[in-house]
């Protein structure tokens, strides 16, 4: 995991470009992207670790590595252009990857009230992740940062964000299943719609970088068609694989834009068996069934437009006709 730090910071781009808050970016990794590759590598707890294990453990170990892979997958040389298309684009990973952090402060405070007593591994990646978050919390205050996401350039940014409108994510499965995904994502772009999937990414690079290629396409498409099936709900159970760490990201996305996402199967299993315990109350279309009304849900999830209008509220309510007792008489 240690790779030559002459790697990870590079500077042959427009220097012009957020020189402040780039700058202050590439001095943090130079002085904690080591440690923090330490500390993942020492954050095993359970059997025959010496750590014991404790509350919600794999999720917190799962973002020490979460932590590492956007510094060496995602950020890595922060160039513009290179790596990142504008400085908007930059702007915006480093926004998302603040509200990550952000949402996993919950994550260390449960851990917390349920444990009295906690292994070194769970304060060393607690200490990176405050530090990462102040890091970050900086970066997107300073003035020069501000001053991009407030210019009137932001139509640039929707311009470049169409490229990938609507990425599609699922598991690899059997050569079947994988052919249906890319009949699915062939559908779409036959229909008007800027599908991407990975097997379309890396057909642009001689060497894909599949981690960075699901980060940057989660971030930055307008909408995500997750394919679930019986493989993608075991690594998003279990937080493995490709899947899994791409589920993580998933979840954590969920609580800030529920919209982006859209849960479909091709109706070959029950959803009891697709669907990961973690989204079981969330709503998924069933292609095979929406098929037969000219796949309708499905573009009305893409275009944000419902299924059914109803009337307008009318102003004059119905009158309710009220009956009076009849005056108390005895006979």
């Amino acid at each position: 995991m240690k790779n030559n730090i002459k790697s990870i910071i590079q500077t042959n781009d427009i220097e012009k470009y957020l020189p402040k808050s780039r700058e202050y970016y590439r001095k943090f990794i130079s002085s904690y992207y080591h440690g923090y590759c330490d500390i993942m590598r020492d954050s095993k707890v359970g059997y025959n670790t010496g750590y014991p294990n404790f509350h919600r453990d794999t999720e917190v170990v799962q973002h020490i590595r979460d932590i590492v892979c956007n510094f060496e997958d995602v950020f890595k040389n922060v160039n513009i252009p290179e790596d990142f298309p504008s400085p908007q684009i930059l702007i915006s990973t480093w926004t998302n990857f603040y509200n990550l952090l952000l949402s996993k402060n919950e994550l260390f405070e449960d851990v917390q009230r349920q444990e009295k007593y906690l292994p070194q591994p769970f304060w060393n990646i607690k200490k990176a992740h405050e530090e990462t978050l102040e890091m970050i919390k900086m970066i997107i205050s300073m003035s020069e940062v501000k001053g991009f996401r407030n210019n009137d350039n932001i139509k640039d940014i929707a311009r470049i964000y169409s490229e990938t409108s609507v990425f599609v994510s699922y598991a690899w499965g059997n050569e079947n299943f994988n052919n249906k995904v890319v009949s699915f994502v062939n559908f779409l772009r036959e229909n008007g719609y800027n599908a991407s999937m990975d097997k379309l990414e890396s057909q642009k690079e001689t060497a894909t970088n599949f981690n960075k290629m699901m980060i940057q396409s989660i971030q930055n498409s307008n909408k995500v068609i997750i394919i679930l099936s019986p493989k993608y709900k075991e690594r998003a159970d279990t937080f493995s694989g490709g899947a899994g760490f791409e589920f993580n990201m998933v979840l954590n996305e969920l609580k800030n834009n529920d919209n982006k996402f859209i849960f479909v199967s091709f109706g070959t299993n029950s959803r009891e068996e697709i669907t990961p315990l973690s989204i079981k109350e969330r709503e998924v279309i069933d292609l095979k069934q929406d098929q037969d009304n000219n796949y309708n849900s499905l573009f009305a999830k893409l275009e944000d437009k419902s299924t059914i209008i109803f009337s307008d509220i009318n102003k004059d309510k119905v009158e309710v006709k009220q009956l009076k007792p009849s005056p108390f008489k005895l006979p």
